[in-house]
């Protein structure tokens, strides 16, 4: 984990150097962004193999996940859905 300081208002922050998956919370205000450019940019994370979307008031998740060079995307919108994913923990 490192340290970084925002330099708009000299906040701390902390970021996992090299993650392997990160989670997002969509909310309206944001989902555009999250889901465009935001995506883009977490796309560009070599150490990254998986990024997960969920909607905080309903059943919505969407998973990235890198195979090879490419990124595989999934949307679960069932609860029956979770016994198709990889070490579900809803």
């Amino acid at each position: 984990i490192m340290t970084y300081i925002n330099p708009k208002d000299d906040s701390k922050h902390q970021a996992a150097k090299n993650p392997y998956t990160v989670f997002e919370v969509l909310s309206k205000s944001t989902q555009r962004f999250d889901l465009t450019e935001k995506l883009a940019n977490y796309k560009k994370i070599a150490s990254l193999e998986q990024i997960v979307f969920a909607k905080k008031n309903e059943i919505y998740v969407l998973i990235y996940e890198k195979v090879g060079d490419h990124w595989l995307d999934t949307v679960y919108t069932n609860p029956n859905d979770c016994r198709f994913v990889r070490k579900c923990r809803f």
